[in-house]
C-alpha cells in the first residue's frame, strides 16, 4: 500500500511539475531556445516557434548531407565555446500575452565573446504556453551565420 501511496505521489507531482515547467515563463522559454539553438538541437527549437513563424528550420531528418555537416560543426563549436546565458532584466518587457526577453551570451572560453540577441514571445491562446514568435538575427551567431 505504501508503494502504491508513494506511486500516486509520484506521479502526482511529476504532472504538476511538468504541466508548469519553463513554458510557463517567458524568460525560460527565451533561454531553453536560445540554448538549443546553440547546441544545435534544431528540432527543439522548431517545436518552440509559434506555427506562423517564419524562422523554422529543416527538420533534422529531412536535412541533405551538407546541412548535417554543418550542425555537426555548429554542435562541436558550442561545446567548444560553452555558452552561458543570462537576461538582460532592464531591457526585458513581459505583458500578458506577449513578452520580448533580452539575453546577454558570454563564453567561458572566449572572454571576448558577448552578443545581446532578444527573443519574442507570444502565449498560446489554447494552451497557455510562451512560444517563439522572432528572434534577433544576433542569435545566428552561435550558429556561425
Amino acid at each position: 500500500m505504501k508503494k502504491f501511496i508513494s506511486l500516486i505521489l509520484f506521479l502526482t507531482l511529476a504532472a504538476a511539475l511538468s504541466a508548469c515547467g519553463g513554458q510557463s515563463d517567458p524568460k525560460a522559454v527565451a533561454v531553453e531556445f536560445a540554448e538549443a539553438l546553440a547546441a544545435g538541437d534544431l528540432d527543439k527549437c522548431n517545436s518552440m516557434l509559434t506555427e506562423t513563424s517564419s524562422n523554422d528550420f529543416t527538420p533534422e531528418k529531412e536535412m541533405s548531407a551538407l546541412e548535417k555537416a554543418v550542425l555537426k560543426q555548429i554542435r562541436e563549436n558550442a561545446q567548444k565555446m560553452k555558452y552561458r546565458f543570462s537576461i538582460d532584466e532592464s531591457l526585458t518587457e513581459i505583458e500578458d500575452d506577449y513578452a520580448t526577453v533580452h539575453l546577454i551570451i558570454t563564453s567561458d572560453t572566449d572572454s571576448e565573446f558577448k552578443i545581446s540577441p532578444n527573443v519574442d514571445l507570444s502565449r498560446n491562446s489554447e494552451s497557455g504556453k510562451w512560444e517563439v514568435d522572432n528572434y534577433s538575427r544576433h542569435l545566428n551567431k552561435l550558429i556561425g551565420f
